[in-house]
C-alpha cells in the first residue's frame, strides 16, 4: 500500500476480509472502500460486488482468495471479469495468495497467467509460507509485480524491518523447490475436516454455513439464533466463557452476525468444541 497509494486514493476490499487490509489503506492516508458480498453466493468477490465500489478515485483492489475468513474461489471466467475491471479503472489488483495452495479442487493457474496478460503491470502478488508450508512464525514472505512497485516496497521494508533470518530462507527454500506433490495430503486432510466441522455446525437448528473452497476457516452465520441485540462479540465471549470454545467475531471481518472457526486441529478437538458449541444453544 505505501508504494502504490497516497492520501485521498480508493482502495475496494470485499467483504469479508482479513482485518488488517483496511487499516494498511488507512496508514497511507487513502480510504478503504468495502465492497460487500452477499451470503446468497457465500461472499464470492465477483465484477459485480467489486465494481460497486470503484470510483474514479480507485487506485487499488485487494483480492484475496481463497478468502480468510469465507475460503471462496472464483472461476477463471469471474477471475478474469475482475482483472479486466481493474483494468478499465486504471487500478492495480493486489492477490493476496496465502492460501492460494490450499484449495480442494486445482487452483486455476491459468487464470492467473490470463489476469497477468490482461493487466500487466497492474498485477501484484503478495503471499507468505506460513499457510500451505505451515510456517507460521517464520516471518517470510515474498512480493511480484512491476520493478518499480517492488523497488519501492524494498526500499520501505528495508528501513522497516531489516529482513528475514537466514534460517527462514533456508527453510522456505527447501519447502518451495519440495514436489507439491508431497504437500497433497495437507489439503486433502482439511478438506475432510472441513465437512466434518461443518456438518456438526448445520446440526444446529437455524445455523447456516457455506461450503469454502479452501483454506481452513469456516464462517457460519448465527443470525437465527442471536439474542435480541446480540452481536458476533457478546457471542464469542459467551462461548468462551460458558463452554471454554474459542472463536473469532464475524465483526473483525465486516460481518457481525457470523464466527470464524478453524478446523486445522485434529477430529478429537473438532468434536469436542462441534459437542460444546451444540450444547450451549441447546441450552438456550
Amino acid at each position: 500500500m505505501l508504494a502504490t497509494c497516497e492520501e485521498g486514493d480508493e482502495v475496494v476490499i470485499p467483504t469479508p476480509y482479513w482485518p488488517t487490509f483496511p487499516e494498511q489503506v488507512k496508514i497511507v492516508g487513502a480510504d478503504p472502500v468495502l465492497a460487500r458480498a452477499g451470503e446468497d453466493t457465500w461472499f464470492r468477490p465477483t465484477r459485480a460486488v467489486i465494481e460497486a465500489g470503484v470510483t474514479d478515485r480507485t487506485r487499488a483492489i485487494i483480492l484475496n482468495i481463497p478468502g480468510n475468513p469465507s475460503g471462496v474461489m472464483l472461476s477463471p471466467r469471474e477471475l478474469e471479469e475482475v482483472a479486466q475491471l481493474a483494468l478499465e479503472a486504471d487500478a492495480y489488483l493486489l492477490w493476496d495468495d496465502t492460501y492460494a495452495r490450499l484449495t480442494f479442487e486445482p487452483p486455476p493457474e491459468g487464470a492467473y497467467r490470463r489476469m497477468q496478460d490482461i493487466l500487466g503491470h497492474r498485477f501484484l502478488v503478495a503471499g507468505g509460507a506460513s499457510k500451505t508450508y505451515a510456517m507460521t512464525g517464520w516471518r517470510l514472505g515474498w512480493a511480484i509485480g512491476p520493478e518499480p512497485v517492488i523497488k519501492g516496497a524494498a526500499s520501505l521494508q528495508s528501513q522497516m524491518t531489516s529482513n528475514a533470518s537466514s534460517i527462514s530462507q533456508k527453510a522456505a527454500l527447501a519447502a518451495v523447490t519440495a514436489d507439491p506433490a508431497g504437500f497433497a495430503w495437507m489439503t486433502e486432510e482439511f478438506a475432510r475436516r472441513m465437512v466434518r466441522m461443518r456438518d456438526g455446525l448445520l446440526a444446529i437448528e437455524g445455523v447456516r454455513c457455506g461450503a469454502p473452497d479452501g483454506g481452513f476457516y469456516l464462517f457460519p452465520t448465527f443470525e437465527a439464533v442471536l439474542k435480541p441485540g446480540e452481536g458476533s462479540g457478546a457471542l464469542a465471549a459467551a462461548l468462551l466463557d460458558e463452554e471454554r470454545v474459542a472463536t473469532v467475531p464475524g465483526v473483525a471481518f465486516g460481518h457481525d452476525t457470523h464466527l470464524r472457526l478453524s478446523y486445522a486441529t485434529s477430529d478429537d478437538v473438532i468434536d469436542e468444541g462441534l459437542g460444546r458449541i451444540q450444547r450451549f444453544f441447546a441450552g438456550r
